[in-house]
């Protein structure tokens, strides 16, 4: 208090105990409640001075969930299967990154019931400027395949015979693998083939690339293990047969264009998948000074496929090798 009695110190400013309420809220320095306890009367406050504060702050607060909340209300299922069993969903918001889209989608299925695997950015496709989700059952659904020749695993071949007397194969993986072949339309033996040869013959979901980092059965990087809702250190801890899974989400999701009845466009889909379709002297990495920084990438960290020592990588380079592994004959 101050040394007058009709003076009220708040928040070191004077006030004078005659001024009304609504003088006392104008000013902005005190409470409602404040202020009335310092009056001490009874006052009758226009329902207008109250209001107003209460609607700015209602304003701000609604202002501050719009910028955290995720669309995930926006999906429209389409009921629209691929021949891989995935459910395909329209996004009919506003965003455009294809992460955030993915990441409002696992936010839109848990929502539902969590029915689906976790998604990452390579599940989003956009057509036409139509964004589209590609979702696999987390419990898929019993799809008929027919199994083709090709689709099947030729356990007389002496090259696996050997394999599997190594030990190289945990239990149920060669029949898992075999399934997804068929449900896939792939060639067995040419996915067996390519993943000798990215495992250095081990084929063990924990193998790792010294230069890349990448990973598992068919050497995921970095950038393709978060498109499929994953990290490599998750890859990594995986048995075969888990792995497989995204192996499976890795070709359905890179299917466009791809023949996988050819064991050359399931080569090329693993290590460079712009390069289906193209002759086999398209250019994947190289070292001239014309090339594409990823380019040389690619040819740094491959570069013994460079047989002819011509600074270029072809996509016949890869191929070659990859399908060589004694699994069958590839020209």
């Amino acid at each position: 208090m101050s040394l007058f009695s009709n003076e009220t110190f708040i928040n070191g400013v004077v006030f004078n105990q005659n001024m009304s309420l609504e003088q006392l809220l104008k000013k902005g320095m005190v409470s409602l409640v404040t202020a009335a306890i310092l009056v001490g009367g009874t006052y009758a406050v226009s329902s207008d001075s109250l209001a107003r504060p209460r609607q700015k702050l209602s304003r701000k607060r609604s202002q501050k969930k719009q910028k955290v909340v995720l669309p995930h209300t926006y999906f429209i299922d389409t009921s629209r299967k691929t021949p891989g069993g995935y459910s395909i969903f329209q996004y009919t918001g506003k965003a455009k990154i294809k992460s955030q889209i993915a990441a409002a989608f696992d936010t839109f299925d848990r929502k539902q019931g969590d029915k689906y695997d976790n998604t990452g950015f390579l599940n989003v496709r956009p057509t036409d400027h139509i964004y589209y989700v590609y979702a696999r059952k987390s419990k898929p659904d019993t799809v008929s395949t027919i199994s083709k020749g090709y689709t099947k695993i030729d356990y007389k071949n002496p090259v696996l015979a050997q394999k599997i007397k190594q030990g190289r194969f945990e239990k149920g993986f060669l029949s898992d693998l075999e399934q997804m072949c068929a449900r896939l339309d792939m060639n067995a033996m040419g996915l067996l083939s390519v993943m000798d040869y990215e495992t250095a013959g081990t084929y063990s979901p924990k193998i790792r690339n010294p230069r890349n980092k990448a990973t598992g059965l068919i050497q995921f990087t970095r950038t393709t293990a978060k498109g499929l809702g994953t990290s490599l250190v998750k890859l990594r801890k995986m048995s075969q047969r888990e792995q497989l899974k995204y192996v499976e989400d890795y070709f359905e999701l890179n299917r466009d264009g791809a023949d996988y009845s050819d064991p050359k466009d399931i080569a090329l889909t693993i290590f460079y998948p712009r390069a289906v379709g193209q002759k086999p002297g398209y250019v994947i990495g190289c070292k001239d000074k014309k090339c594409t920084r990823f380019q040389r990438l690619v040819y740094r960290q491959n570069r013994g496929l460079d047989k002819d020592k011509n600074l270029k990588i072809t996509a016949r380079e890869y191929a070659a090798p990859a399908l060589n592994q004694g699994y069958l004959r590839y020209r």
